[in-house]
């Protein structure tokens, strides 16, 4: 699955879309939330940090 998330100045993602879906509604909400959860490091532009839309791939592993 594919999230297109936009990350602020501080490096906080502030909107996720999801690009392309894993095909299941859990998975899905699985990795919306981790990457609410996570913090990036802001992208600068001339020395100054700037909003940015990045695309994050997710791969699940499952076993059985």
């Amino acid at each position: 699955m594919v999230v297109r998330a936009l990350i602020d100045e501080r490096g906080l993602p502030i909107k996720l879309e999801i690009q392309q879906s894993s095909g299941f509604a859990r998975l899905d909400d699985s990795a919306t939330t981790a990457i609410r959860a996570a913090r990036f490091k802001p992208y600068s532009e001339d020395g100054q940090p700037r909003q940015v839309w990045v695309l994050i791939p997710i791969v699940f592993d499952l076993e059985n």
